[in-house]
């Protein structure tokens, strides 16, 4: 037990440190962007490459974690994030440094993505699994809270840039603790060719079933539909806040941290509403279609009110909404999918939520051409809201669930 416990232990450490660097440029690294010369529509196609190669290399970068074991694999993945933000410092406004950056991060994220989280609870051979994610829950959620807004707030306000130097020095130590800690690959020589084969043999079978479940699982299509509208509200302004707050309408307030700091504390707050919104609504097609319409409301007064307090108020209202139908979204579809298909079907609903996002991503690209950042998210606010009318029509003749 002490071994197993060293093991935990040996997680909090590296994936502490290693978050804290994330926590550290996240609010400001879009700001740094933007003072390089880049556009607002400049940073969507960041996105959207950083997207689509975290799509293309999801599957890969879990081969490699499986073959080479997590040291190989956090340290790559840590060498590729250090390299990408490097490149972010360059002070020039050339797109192919946003899309080299883009492509080494989203590597970098796909190599890390669960990777130490899967190698614990192989180690504890599901022992004590539900203590050790809460408590990974718990310290990410006070990560999240300091380190964001000690880089944001702090760092951010001498310059943009300080930030990003900072997680780099997170990243490197957390790569040589990394080193010193995360065991080896345990396979034996050799093994590589046929593991590399049950890995896409069983990325076909997935692929194939998942096919399967969304032509008999009503109940799975339903809930599917019913979460797109929300996805095209949410996905821009989760992604423009910094740049929207940081417009000169609205004065010489550097409020980035404590904006920051605020959502993370109205997603805390929504999250905990949830169970208290689905006990006393339930949890129908209808408080779904209710909370688009409220989270889009403050979406509109963050956008037109020229008060910057009124602003933020109305979107942390927005962020404690969004978390709130997110806990909503993930209680429905599981309790909507056996045991059998779980793993494979959300894994079906990530892919298509990635979809969405770029196509999103891509078409306020082109609207923040031509008009301001909060705008566009007006116009996306109302197609999603059009688009919501006849999905939930259709929902409401098949399901009892409204």
């Amino acid at each position: 037990m002490a071994w197993k416990m060293s093991i935990v232990k040996k997680y909090y450490i590296v994936s502490g440190i290693y978050n804290i660097g994330v926590a550290f440029f996240g609010g400001t690294l879009y700001l740094l962007m933007q003072q390089h010369g880049f556009s607002a529509a400049d940073i969507n196609l960041f996105l959207i490459v950083f997207w689509i190669v975290s799509f293309i290399f999801e599957m890969p970068s879990g081969i490699f974690a499986d073959t080479f074991g997590p040291r190989r694999s956090v340290v790559l993945s840590i060498l590729l994030r250090i390299l990408g933000l490097g490149i972010l410092l360059v002070p020039s406004s050339a797109l192919m440094i946003l899309i080299v950056a883009a492509i080494l991060t989203a590597i970098s994220d796909t190599l890390k993505s669960s990777t130490l989280e899967a190698w614990v609870s192989n180690e504890l051979h599901s022992k004590n699994l539900d203590n050790f994610f809460a408590n990974s829950s718990k310290l990410n959620t006070v990560i999240n809270l300091l380190g964001g807004f000690f880089g944001a707030q702090v760092l951010g306000k001498v310059n943009y840039a300080y930030p990003v130097l900072g997680s780099i020095v997170c990243f490197i130590l957390a790569m040589l603790v990394g080193i010193m800690l995360l065991p080896k690959a345990t396979r034996v020589k050799g093994d590589e060719r046929r593991v590399l084969g049950m890995d896409l043999h069983e990325f076909k079978h997935t692929i194939t079933q998942g096919q399967h479940e969304l032509k008999v699982n009503q109940n799975f299509r339903l809930i599917l539909l019913s979460f797109i509208p929300s996805m095209i509200l949410v996905t821009v302004p989760f992604n423009q806040w910094q740049l929207y707050f940081d417009q000169p309408q609205f004065g010489n307030h550097y409020l980035i941290g404590w904006i920051l700091l605020g959502i993370n504390l109205a997603a805390l707050f929504g999250a905990r509403c949830a169970q208290f919104v689905m006990r006393v609504f339930g949890k129908r097609y209808q408080t779904i279609a209710g909370i688009l319409i409220i989270n889009f409301i403050f979406i509109i007064l963050s956008a037109l009110m020229g008060n910057v307090y009124i602003a933020i108020g109305a979107f942390l209202l927005h962020t404690m909404m969004t978390s709130l139908e997110e806990v909503l979204r993930s209680t429905m579809l599981n309790e909507q999918l056996s045991n059998q298909s779980r793993t494979m079907m959300l894994s079906v609903f990530n892919t298509i939520e990635s979809m969405v996002t770029i196509i999103v991503l891509a078409v306020d690209a082109l609207l923040i051409k031509f008009m301001p950042i909060q705008i566009g998210w007006i116009i996306l606010g109302n197609i999603a809201v059009v688009l919501a009318i006849p999905v939930f029509y259709r929902i409401k003749k098949r399901t009892t669930l409204f």
